[in-house]
């Protein structure tokens, strides 16, 4: 299994690229106004792959605000999350909240550009993962474990049997 290799576009959230033999995962997206980094990061990365899966380990905004640019640059991209987030995305007053989130985060640090609009309907999620469920990436799978404590919806991604994505805090 290749290490997975960080991508991250600035602080404010971690952002690693899980590559497998057949398919690749990004672990969370981090926030808006390092999309831009962080697609440059993980193109470099990719070397000429395409991104097929992005993990979402929970749904607020400093985790998965960059996925509308992701959607942007790789309009097969399937992200994976759990039932609670999706019901999230699926609220007007969620998605508000995190444009607004995202506009403080880009003037607290500096970001040049600010946030790039963005659609609110490509913060979604596109398939319902839980606890025990396999994402096969050929030569490693990914296993999903629920893990609800930082909000309803964490989720832990087990890479192989070497590497373990918290959703924020571990809890035990």
């Amino acid at each position: 299994m290749k290490q997975p290799v960080e991508v991250t576009g600035g602080p404010g959230g971690s952002v690693f690229l899980i590559e497998g033999s057949q398919k690749t995962a990004l672990y969370d997206a981090g926030m808006a106004y390092c999309a831009p980094k962080m697609i440059e990061n993980l193109e470099k990365e990719l070397n000429g792959r395409t991104l097929d899966y992005m993990l979402v380990s929970h749904s607020h905004y400093d985790h998965i605000a960059a996925m509308p640019y992701l959607r942007q640059r790789f309009p097969g991209l399937v992200v994976l999350g759990s039932e609670h987030a999706h019901a999230v995305f699926e609220r007007q007053g969620a998605l508000d909240m995190m444009r607004r989130l995202n506009a403080e985060a880009a003037e607290y640090y500096g970001a040049a550009g600010g946030v790039a609009s963005y659609e609110d309907s490509d913060l979604r999620i596109d398939q319902i993962v839980g606890e025990g469920d396999i994402i096969d990436l050929g030569d490693i799978t990914v296993r999903v474990l629920e893990n609800p404590g930082h909000t309803k919806c964490c989720l832990v991604f087990v890479a192989g049997e070497e590497y373990i994505f918290p959703s924020e805090t571990t809890c035990y």
